[in-house]
């Protein structure tokens, strides 16, 4: 994944603004992309490549934010909060999302 970069005082290396973690179920061809934005300013544009086939016509978005970034979200949060899932596009083995 390329990101963005950002400084942190006492450190060498600048850290990745975005950090992403994929799971796959074999079962059912489900895959489950975690996109974190590090940045608490900046929304970032960003792109999730399947690289072993093609992706499904569509993919679901779950967007969890909150004005406290320390703030954990499980299951039950977000089924309280009434969100549900917007679908975006996949073209070909890319879909393309907005992270706040």
């Amino acid at each position: 994944m390329t990101s963005p970069t950002y400084g942190v005082q006492g450190r060498r290396l600048r850290s990745k603004a975005l950090d992403v973690s994929v799971t796959y179920r074999a079962a059912d061809g489900a895959m489950y992309v975690n996109v974190l934005n590090r940045s608490a300013k900046d929304d970032i544009e960003a792109s999730v490549e399947n690289q072993t086939g093609a992706a499904g016509a569509t993919a679901e978005v779950w967007q969890m934010n909150h004005d406290n970034l320390k703030e954990v979200h499980t299951l039950e949060t977000i089924a309280r909060s009434g969100r549900r899932p917007r679908r975006c596009r996949a073209k070909e083995r890319t879909v393309h999302l907005h992270v706040p």
